[in-house]
């Protein structure tokens, strides 16, 4: 009878254990994030054709790809991750992106190969592979500024060799802007991130110029874009409300970069503007020398309301593609601002959205 009772007990633990493995897998299988596209614009011959990356946070925390008709190409997680801050596209088709944790950094082989993982020390919003081979990134750091008894948080350039981890070029913002006289009273008064700490300038954009060796910089908190040359480190112009010229157009804007006319085009979100609640694509044309810059175009929806996060990019044939961060959609409109494309990710709840970062359109 022991012997009986033994074995009954035995089988019956192997079954309870086969059991609790189904429903992992079960489990599994049902958090498993459902891609419920949906292309509600599409007019091939105006689109600027091919496949459209997606950077979607926070949730689902992925790097997510889609063909014109809304076809899921791939989608990528990476758990060590607690958030993805920026990718770019480097010209073979990998993907270099920084995480919003242990200033993690990784380049992506689509669709799930890593052909490099590593550090940049105090890495957010922005990852540059420069043409030589550097990384040139944006890195945070703390600083005490007199007339504030709490530290403030300002932003660097750094330019690393990722592979061996050795900084080559440094460049800091409150050198050549002083806190005290520049901020953002809504920004740093109460914002109580990090115990306390006040976020001063929070950029979010870097772009490298080889041309004329020098570095578009977007410091949202001063609703400021500048020109750096480099290496010198010298500010060659600056606009925006903290610049020479053009305070007062664009407020809170990510993204902001140099068109090949010499305009620049962003994603203004408008936050804490005179209209709170306009959310648009600028495009500006910047004169240094004559310290000027005016709208020249300009594409808002209606519908449109994204106060952090968003992108804007002017696509080879003219067209701009949008990401409505607070919307989970990529729209793109053609130079009369007509809607060519638009892609939306549906959330599984009525009058929720998916959160995007930013996109970008690769060629097929």
């Amino acid at each position: 009878m022991a012997n009986t009772t033994e074995v009954g007990v035995a089988e019956r633990s192997s079954l309870a254990r086969g059991m609790v493995v189904c429903l992992l897998l079960v489990l599994v299988a049902s958090c498993e994030f459902v891609h419920d596209i949906e292309i509600s614009h599409y007019v091939p011959e105006q689109v600027f054709p091919g496949d459209t990356i997606v950077l979607s946070v926070p949730e689902p925390k992925e790097l997510f790809c889609v063909g014109m008709q809304g076809q899921l190409r791939w989608a990528f997680q990476d758990p060590p991750c607690r958030d993805f801050w920026d990718f770019e596209v480097l010209p073979a088709g990998d993907v270099l992106y920084a995480c919003n944790r242990d200033s993690r950094a990784a380049i992506l082989r689509p669709p799930d190969t890593l052909i490099w993982e590593g550090r940049l020390p105090g890495v957010h919003h922005s990852v540059v592979m420069l043409p030589w081979g550097n990384v040139l990134y944006l890195s945070r750091r703390w600083i005490d500024v007199d007339p504030w008894q709490e530290p403030l948080l300002t932003d660097s350039i750094r330019e690393i060799n990722y592979v061996t981890g050795e900084i080559l070029w440094s460049w800091d913002l409150e050198d050549h802007f002083h806190p005290p006289d520049l901020f953002c009273p809504v920004c740093i008064e109460d914002f109580s991130r990090g115990g306390g700490a006040r976020d001063w300038s929070h950029s979010n954009s870097l772009h490298f110029y080889e041309e004329t060796s020098s570095i578009l910089m977007n410091i949202r908190n001063l609703n400021t874009f500048i020109m750096i040359s480099y290496p010198s480190g010298e500010i060659l112009w600056a606009c925006g409300d903290a610049g020479t010229f053009g305070g007062g157009l664009f407020c809170h804007a990510h993204d902001a970069e140099l068109l090949p006319n010499g305009n620049v085009l962003l994603f203004d979100n408008d936050l804490d503007g005179e209209d709170p609640m306009v959310t648009r694509a600028l495009e500006l044309a910047v004169d240094p020398n004559s310290q000027t810059a005016e709208i020249v175009w300009e594409w808002r929806d209606e519908t449109l309301w994204a106060p952090i996060r968003g992108d804007a990019n002017r696509l080879p044939n003219g067209n701009t593609l949008v990401t409505a961060s607070h919307e989970g959609r990529v729209v793109e409109v053609n130079p009369s601002g007509e809607k060519v494309w638009q892609m939306v990710l549906k959330h599984p709840s009525p009058g929720r959205y998916y959160t995007f970062y930013k996109a970008e359109r690769v060629p097929r």
